[in-house]
């Protein structure tokens, strides 16, 4: 098989979306140890001595530098989304040999959505649970999952600590209750060392390197709540319910009828489209309130935390984890911009609630 050949399959265009998942999270990791570093420098930096002025200027480089690169490193994933959409669109139209579309393959398992559950309807009673809070073992989270939301739970996440993963997917939950088409397009969860924990819009993944170790995933989120980088109170809960906001901006795309094509709505994806028009009007509904009166888009944005500021998704994804974690004590500025996103799914929707 030529190299061009074995590029064009679904392994191939799945290699292009893992490099364009891997890399802003590497760059993210970088960003976030150097403003960890310049945060120490800031108050120790007379422990340094004599040393204090050249260490200074290196952070001063290694931001400049991380600054030069930022906008070529945030395009290139959205090229290999593309790139791995026109494959998947090219293997659509091509017949495999057993008569299927080869892009049809779930690439997320070795073994079939539907072999999975066979496995799984017949389950003991201690294993039927309502709610996800309600799990006390992964038996009865997954087959939870499976029978009320059909989604697939693959057999390495059980390899996590139970209780971090339950109560991220209490987050997740959470935010489906108010938009149910979120769980309607989640399809599987997977383990990946992409960020914490991320959502595709079809596809929850949890890292081992946090979901392996409890404390260290609490420790994690105190520790860039109380730097500002993520939303006041985070906890793995709020971290499930800014995933599940991503999926609630893909439910966004999914209902606006002006997306005709998969790849009308892979570029808004991309694009954070949806996200951009709400946060766009709530920063300007604010900046007519007291509060938000004189102040820029970047200010407001920042106030509900550092890591709001990366893209308008992020913005729309923290808005709605500070809500969950913070409640009416939340930034004014979430609570428009989750107001504004509930407005614009019954808006696409017809006036029904999603």
């Amino acid at each position: 098989m030529s190299e061009l050949k074995k590029f064009l399959t679904p392994q191939g265009a799945q290699a292009l979306r893992d490099f364009a998942t891997a890399m802003p999270t590497a760059v993210e990791n970088i960003i976030q140890s150097t403003e960890k570093l310049i945060n120490i420098y800031r108050y120790e930096s007379e422990d340094l001595g004599a040393h204090s002025d050249s260490f200074g200027e290196m952070l001063d480089y290694i931001r400049k530098a991380q600054e030069k690169a930022s906008e070529a490193i945030e395009e290139l994933p959205k090229g290999l989304e593309i790139t791995a959409s026109k494959i998947d669109a090219y293997l659509a139209k091509k017949p495999s040999a057993q008569g299927t579309t080869a892009a049809s393959k779930d690439l997320d398992s070795s073994v079939t959505t539907e072999k999975y559950r066979a496995t799984h309807r017949n389950v003991p009673e201690e294993n039927i649970v309502s709610h996800a809070r309600d799990a006390e073992n992964f038996e009865g989270l997954v087959n939870y999952l499976d029978s009320k939301y059909n989604i697939y739970i693959d057999d390495t996440v059980k390899q996590l600590d139970f209780e971090t993963v339950r109560n991220s997917i209490e987050g997740v939950e959470s935010i489906i209750d108010e938009f149910p088409d979120v769980g309607t397009f989640l399809k599987s969860g997977i383990i990946s060392n992409s960020g914490v924990m991320s959502c595709s819009g079809s596809k929850l993944s949890f890292n081992p390197q946090y979901f392996n170790d409890k404390q260290l995933f609490i420790d994690t989120c105190n520790t860039n709540s109380k730097m500002g980088f993520w939303v006041s109170n985070s906890s793995p809960k709020s971290i499930g319910v800014h995933e599940a906001a991503h999926g609630v901006e893909w439910a966004l795309i999914q209902a606006n009828p002006s997306y005709v094509y998969d790849y009308d709505k892979t570029i808004a994806w991309n694009n954070c489209n949806e996200a951009t028009l709400i946060v766009v009007e709530a920063c300007k509904n604010i900046q007519k309130t007291q509060y938000g009166i004189g102040k820029t888009q970047t200010e407001l944005i920042q106030a509900i935390s550092s890591y709001a500021l990366k893209d308008d998704s992020e913005t729309m994804a923290e808005a709605f984890a500070d809500v969950f974690a913070n409640g009416i004590n939340a930034n004014p500025l979430s609570i428009e911009i989750k107001r504004l996103t509930k407005e614009q799914m019954e808006k696409y929707k017809g006036g029904r609630t999603c």
